[in-house]
């Protein structure tokens, strides 16, 4: 599974995200988290990267938070999730709507659940993925060239991978 906005809430610790914004940008992929409390790091951003702030470092005022939701959507993030509690007590409203304009995922988390249990259940599955992404690729590169013999376990191996296994029966 492809991890991406509209699914995350499906990963453990996760449901407690909130979505607040940007609902028409759920299918923006998430490559990795990033922890981010000083805006200035933006332009260490690759793209993908679903961002998590506190605001403890960061002094919010509504502009910042514009401009940091510019920026997060210019360099291609993900999305940001916004730890609500004492340094940001709620996603302002020209906040929502700038989001929502962008089409940019925004989650508020309460502060009493640990950011590091979302960044690590996250990453875990897009770990996961990649593993399993590596491995449909080697099976295939194998089925293609000959390198596999097509028996029983190899076309229960594709059946499993999601192919037709009539197809893999006939190469």
């Amino acid at each position: 599974m492809i991890i991406n906005c509209g699914n995350i809430k499906t990963l453990d610790y996760a449901d407690k995200l909130k979505l607040v914004a940007g609902k028409n940008g759920l299918d923006r992929v998430i490559k990795w988290v990033h922890f981010m409390e000083n805006p200035e790091y933006i332009n260490w951003l690759k793209g993908g990267e679903l961002i998590l702030i506190t605001g403890v470092l960061m002094d919010i005022d509504i502009n910042t938070l514009l401009n940091l939701i510019t920026d997060l959507n210019l360099k291609n993030a993900s999305g940001l999730v916004i730890n609500i509690g004492p340094y940001i007590e709620k996603t302002p409203s020209k906040a929502i709507k700038l989001a929502d304009s962008l089409d940019f995922p925004i989650f508020e988390l309460p502060f009493e659940f640990r950011l590091i249990d979302i960044s690590q259940s996250i990453c875990k599955a897009i770990f996961m993925n990649r593993i399993e992404q590596e491995s449909m690729n080697s099976f295939m590169k194998n089925i293609l060239s000959g390198d596999l013999e097509c028996n029983e376990e190899t076309i229960n191996r594709a059946m499993f991978y999601g192919y037709n296994s009539s197809v893999i029966a006939h190469l």
